[in-house]
């Protein structure tokens, strides 16, 4: 966030899944807002029951796989940041059975990207598969890349379209070749549908 490239290891020292701001950089267009989540442990030990965070994250990158990002614009009816957020453990007492476990997380997870609008819930560890509605479709992951280096760059998005657009890369300008990361006070309302 000081304008210095964004790093595997300056990730992996600076963000974990306790990270309680949310993380926003807009791509693949100016006016499309995503969500930067390292699900990693806060401590560097392997997630468990009692040490929340997630390893081997589908499509996630950095040293353990924990390195992801999703659009941060609702698939309901389009609600950004800071409406839609993601939620740190131990945020709301709330926790979600989310089926078979990745290789590295819990089966009940305690973090997760809540819309306070209307109470969709998505899955950053499960592709952002949905938790609870009215969405329907999870939230577009966007293709995260490593060069030799450790720089890490956005190259594409996986899934539906972003809501609101038949196309991704329709419906706005494109980003210049470096995207700064900005933190967003969250809107949190620990009030879920049944």
């Amino acid at each position: 966030m000081d304008g210095s490239p964004l790093t595997v290891a300056r990730v992996e020292s600076e963000y974990s899944v306790e990270t309680g701001a949310d993380i926003i950089f807009y791509y693949p267009l100016r006016n499309e807002p995503n969500f930067f989540l390292n699900l990693a442990p806060a401590n560097g030990q392997a997630p468990s029951e009692s040490n929340p965070g997630a390893w081997g994250v589908r499509g996630g990158i950095g040293t353990n796989g924990s390195i992801v990002a999703y659009s941060a614009i609702c698939q309901h009816l389009g609600c950004p940041a800071p409406a839609i957020s993601y939620y740190p453990p131990g945020t709301c007492s709330q926790t979600f059975n989310t089926g078979p476990p990745s290789p590295n997380s819990s089966p009940k997870q305690p973090f997760y990207t809540h819309c306070s609008c209307h109470g969709s819930t998505y899955d950053p560890v499960h592709s952002a598969a949905n938790l609870t509605g009215p969405a329907v479709l999870p939230l577009p992951q966007v293709v995260l890349e490593t060069d030799a280096n450790g720089n890490i760059y956005a190259v594409g998005e996986n899934g539906p379209p972003v809501n609101g657009h038949l196309n991704t890369l329709t419906g706005g300008y494109g980003v210049g070749s470096t995207v700064p990361l900005a933190k967003e006070t969250p809107v949190i309302l620990c009030s879920f549908p049944a």
